[in-house]
């Protein structure tokens, strides 16, 4: 009987056990992940910002001409650059947000290309018409890119659910472990 008691505790003790080394790696892996994805909001609200400030320095060189306003447009553009190529290296293994990341960096480069340049060379030229023509479409140029930054914290928000319910698992997992451990030697 005293064989069968011990036996029955020392199962109780290596499920337990087990458990815990099995889902240890997933718990590790869970914590990165949840660190590289709160990394990746934090970086979207960087590149989101950066898109906004390429935007009012264009508007303000539309409006004063004033050549710092290129010079921070031109800041705005390598700091939407840079973290857009952080955010890439970030996302490998979250499809979704690579997706929505290309779609961000297409719209903001073909707002660069139909919006902001030319305006910048309108400036320029002191051509009034011109000026005038992109003034009028200043307020939704940069709807497809505010739109894009907007899916892609969509995107990064599913991840984060997605990360926690992996954690939730590990939780139950590790919780169910324990209570049959506890059960057993309850038993035993």
């Amino acid at each position: 009987l005293f064989l069968v008691i011990a036996g029955m505790a020392l199962l109780a003790s290596l499920s337990i056990g087990a458990v815990y080394l099995a889902t240890e790696g997933e718990r590790v892996a869970v914590q990165g992940d949840t660190g590289t994805v709160a990394g990746l909001y934090d970086l979207t609200v960087g590149l989101s910002n950066s898109v906004r400030d390429q935007e009012a320095a264009v508007d303000d060189y539309l409006l004063s001409g004033s050549p710092d306003a290129v010079v921070r447009y031109n800041q705005a553009v390598q700091t939407e650059t840079t973290l857009a190529e952080q955010m890439k290296l970030d996302a490998a293994g979250y499809p979704d947000i690579e997706a929505a990341l290309g779609a961000v960096t297409t719209a903001a480069a073909a707002w660069r290309a139909t919006f902001s340049q030319p305006a910048i060379l309108a400036v320029e030229r002191a051509s009034k018409d011109d000026i005038a023509r992109i003034t009028a479409t200043a307020d939704t140029d940069q709807v497809s890119t505010l739109t894009g930054v907007d899916a892609l914290i969509t995107r990064i928000g599913a991840a984060q659910a997605s990360v926690a319910a992996r954690d939730d698992a590990v939780t139950r997992t590790r919780a169910a472990a324990g209570a049959f451990g506890i059960a057993l030697m309850l038993l035993a």
